[in-house]
């Protein structure tokens, strides 16, 4: 009933699993490629912004889970300095 909803044709879906791996392993070596070529950038807004008009840029905090795991969350933040509505 819910593939006639959707209107999947079961007989094309089924048996594609190869398919459907190298699809799954080509996105995950493109991101790792990316994340890869764009780190250097990355460092570089981060040294940037870390040594302008921000202050306090990254902030890290813990975060407690349902499991009572406590976890470290890492924010960029904006903080201006000499801002007018800053009191």
């Amino acid at each position: 009933m819910v593939m006639e909803k959707l209107k999947v044709n079961p007989a094309k879906v089924h048996g594609r699993y190869v398919y459907h791996a190298v699809k799954r392993l080509f996105d995950i070596i493109a991101s790792a490629i990316g994340l890869i070529l764009l780190s250097p950038l990355f460092l570089f807004l981060v040294i940037k912004l870390k040594f302008s008009f921000l202050k306090n840029f990254i902030h890290i905090f813990k975060r407690k889970l349902k499991l009572q795991l406590l976890i470290n969350i890492v924010k960029s933040m904006k903080i201006y300095l000499n801002h007018q509505n800053v009191k």
